[in-house]
């Protein structure tokens, strides 16, 4: 089972607190981050955002055809050479 999310929230300002606090990093004031548990169930966190759909789509080039002999660079180190091609 997936551990439940938990925020703080300050009641003055809104801004949102991964852990409890004294004092509101935002506005400064004093006991006011109230505890606020946010539902980890099935269609929450990093599988389904992965799957979200973003941005634009992108043209890919086809790699089929010709493949040219790239130019070799002889460094002198026999084994180096070997490993790199």
């Amino acid at each position: 089972m997936a551990k439940s999310r938990v925020q703080f929230i300050c009641q003055n300002c809104g801004s949102v607190h991964q852990r409890w606090a004294g004092k509101c990093d935002a506005c400064g004031e004093w006991n006011t981050l109230v505890e606020e548990g946010t539902a980890g169930g099935i269609g929450s966190g990093p599988a389904n955002t992965r799957n979200a759909r973003k941005g634009r789509a992108v043209v890919l080039t086809s790699l089929s055809g010709d493949i040219e002999d790239a130019p070799r660079i002889v460094s002198g180190i026999g084994e180096l050479d070997r490993a790199t091609g």
